[in-house]
């Protein structure tokens, strides 16, 4: 078992929760379940990455691990890099470590979630402005999905998730500084979902949504920010 950061409302490995906290969830792995197409790292190195064990996963890369390897045990598509578990996770020395490494940040699984997405959940905007400015894509998309939901008898479209990390950043609504760093690299404060809520929709919190509000009624983050000039 381990610690399985992502929200991805997937009954079969974290349930139906809602919210974009740390989540405790467990699943049996089977080698047989796999990717072919993808080799994939050992569960026991989304805990090391979860607790931020550098020496651990360091170990690991120097005995011939790859950066961009995957773990693609889960259901629908889902896969995690080590980049992803330790920017969810808070852990910027092991961001920092993993890009230096040849992390992609622009890596994602096929549902699109990417080491961004990861980092816009959680409070430490350092380890945003690391993934932005490695060159990761600061307006990626999730694709949307098909679920089937079993208690209805029928499949449902979308999977719940943000689209974008900033909107993903904003309904966490962890962090104003995160959202700060996102909208600085250069993300797009009028992109919607598939429903046509933007990042203010999707806010919570009365700062984020300020800030969010400044930026569209200035037009952009570069004009917001001159506006203070």
């Amino acid at each position: 078992t381990f610690v399985f950061l992502r929200h991805i409302s997937r009954p079969s490995v974290c349930g139906s929760q809602s919210t974009l906290s740390l989540e405790s969830c467990t699943t049996a792995a089977s080698s047989s379940t796999r990717s072919a197409a993808n080799m994939s790292f050992p569960d026991s190195l989304i805990d090391a990455a979860t607790r931020g064990d550098v020496a651990t996963v360091l170990r690991w890369l120097d005995e011939g691990g790859d950066p961009n390897d995957r773990n693609d045990t889960f259901d629908h598509g889902a896969s995690l890099s080590l980049l992803d578990c330790a920017a969810y996770s808070g852990h910027a020395a092991l961001v920092s470590e993993l890009l230096a490494r040849g992390a992609d940040p622009r890596s994602g699984d096929q549902l699109g979630w990417t080491p961004l997405h990861a980092a816009a959940r959680q409070a430490n905007p350092a380890i945003v402005a690391l993934i932005a400015d490695a060159g990761a894509n600061v307006n990626a998309r999730l694709t949307p999905r098909v679920e089937y939901d079993s208690d209805a008898g029928e499949y449902l479209a979308g999977g719940g998730e943000a689209a974008t990390p900033l909107m993903g950043a904003a309904r966490a609504s962890i962090s104003v500084e995160v959202v700060r760093v996102l909208l600085s690299r250069g993300a797009d404060v009028a992109a919607t979902d598939r429903n046509g809520e933007t990042a203010e929709d999707e806010a919570r919190d009365a700062d984020i949504v300020s800030l969010l509000t400044d930026v569209r009624t200035a037009g952009s983050w570069k004009r917001y920010v001159g506006a203070w000039r």
